[in-house]
């Protein structure tokens, strides 16, 4: 009788000590399972074109202290196509970005204009500042370098400097203060990759899980604007198929000082007391591709105009989605 109850309590063990490591392998697995981490980077295939369209739906308020308001809404859409002419080089690449065409649509009230550059018969409006800026990168063809950190590193092109040197020349260039100004800032570097680069320095360096952030500087142009930010980052999804990831901007600046703005014909002054918020969304496939990125920011500016300060609420949603993939031989 002894032994028989020896042997049950031996048998009662081996039969804990086994479901406890089946336990514990299972628990091993979950664990290893909530820690599942992704290397998230961009790819662009060569032979490839990759066919963007940009969005970009801009309200601004300007409220004077006496109360009164004058409201302006700006419409554009940008048509641009990338291409990687050659593979990666030490985690550097090349793209070609070439801007196929804009379309443009603008209301204050009072006037409003619509312009498509395909259109052979419409008239430009040059005679509106906002859309000479808008519009100093049509036609062009330009190359755009990411670092291996996805970062942009360099803007070069043949195109782009000719285009440069002839604003510039003493012999064809612009003289004009406002006039130089504007088509500077619209060929310059940061106004370039502001609409032709999708990925918006937000990707990862290292690998990430679910719910993970993580932090990098972040600059955008807003209305014409540069705005400058650390972007908090967090990746929130992944489906099999597309990575979702959302991107905070809590304290969006910029370091301009003067700007241009619509309905008034000269510079306007900035204060320092000018800032925003926004948030940014990515979706990356599984292969790579950039299949769309949304930012949506709200900027309170602080300006004044001779001797008069008033306040303007600009509200800006821009969108980039990928329309189509061609491939060519």
């Amino acid at each position: 009788m002894k032994n028989l109850f020896i042997m049950i309590i031996c048998l009662f063990a081996l039969t804990y000590s086994s479901f406890s490591q089946k336990e514990k392998s299972i628990d091993e697995k979950e664990k290893k399972q909530e820690v599942l981490d992704f290397k998230i980077a961009p790819k662009f295939l060569t032979n490839v074109y990759y066919k963007y369209i940009l969005t970009d739906t801009t309200n601004v308020s300007r409220i004077f202290k006496t109360g009164d308001t004058i409201r302006f809404q700006r419409y554009i859409t940008y048509y641009y196509t990338i291409e990687a002419p050659a593979m990666p080089e030490n985690g550097f690449i090349t793209l070609s970005v070439s801007l196929d065409s804009l379309s443009y649509d603008y209301s204050d009230g009072t006037k409003k204009v619509h312009y498509y550059t395909q259109d052979d018969e419409g008239v430009p409006p040059y005679n509106l500042k906002d859309f000479t800026q808008i519009s100093c990168p049509n036609g062009l063809n330009f190359d755009i370098t990411y670092s291996p950190y996805f970062e942009v590193a360099k803007i070069d092109g043949e195109n782009l400097i000719d285009r440069r040197q002839y604003i510039s020349s003493p012999e064809t260039g612009i003289r004009d203060s406002i006039q130089k100004f504007i088509w500077f800032k619209g060929l310059s570097d940061d106004f370039l990759s502001s609409f032709a680069d999708p990925l918006k320095n937000i990707l990862p360096i290292n690998r990430v899980a679910i719910d993970s952030s993580w932090v990098k500087p972040y600059k955008i142009y807003i209305n014409n604007v540069l705005y400058l930010d650390t972007a908090i980052t967090t990746l929130k999804d992944f489906d099999t198929k597309t990575f979702t990831m959302i991107a905070d901007l809590k304290n969006l600046k910029t370091d301009e000082k003067k700007i241009l703005t619509f309905g008034i014909e000269e510079f306007v002054n900035v204060d320092s007391a000018t800032v925003g918020k926004g948030q940014i969304k990515v979706e990356l496939t599984a292969r790579g591709a950039i299949q769309s990125t949304e930012i949506n920011t709200k900027i309170n500016q602080v300006l004044s105009y001779k001797n008069q300060k008033f306040n303007q609420i600009v509200d800006s949603k821009m969108k980039y989605y990928l329309e189509k993939m061609v491939r060519f031989k």
